[in-house]
Formats: structure tokens, sequence, C-alpha cells
């Protein structure tokens, strides 16, 4: 299910994107009608945050605009974003 290649506008690869959602439901990779709306709503959400991190962006604010999005493509994608956002946080942090 991995595509190796990583355009200038999705800056976290589709191996991380897995991995997020993996770790909130293992079973929805398996899933493959289910997985991709939250799979690309998920990508979507997580390069414009990590976008506004490195273009030194309102980062507040685009994480606040994401959250509503993925929050449209159910509650596995919006606990995968929040473990995203807290990750990264947290790696900031230190």
């Amino acid at each position: 299910m991995a595509v190796h290649s990583v355009s200038s506008c999705e800056v976290v690869s589709n191996e991380i994107i897995e991995d997020i959602i993996g770790e909130i439901d293992a079973d929805l990779e398996f899933q493959p009608r289910a997985f991709s709306p939250v799979f690309c709503a998920l990508k979507a959400a997580v390069n414009a945050v990590v976008a506004a991190c490195r273009d030194a962006g309102p980062v507040d604010e685009v994480i606040a605009a994401q959250r509503t999005h993925v929050v449209a493509a159910g509650s596995t994608c919006e606990k995968a974003f929040g473990l995203f956002v807290e990750n990264m946080l947290s790696a900031s942090a230190t």
C-alpha cells in the first residue's frame, strides 16, 4: 500500500501516515473502503501542519483548522490527527 515518493506538497511519507492510523485502528488497513478516506484526510491535515511548522506559519491556527477537516473523516481520523499533533508538539518541546 505504501508509496515511496514524496512531493514538495507532501512532506510526510505515506508510511508514517499509515503507521499513525495503525496505532489508532490496526484493522482499518485491511478495509480499503474505510481506510482510503481516513488516509487521504489525515495525510492532507498532517502535511498542512508540517508545512506551517517548516514555513514558520501560524501552526496553532493550522492545527485548529485541520481538526475541523479531519472530523468529517470520522473518529479514527480525528484520533490519529490528535496523536500526530501530540507527538509533534512533544518532539518540538525537547
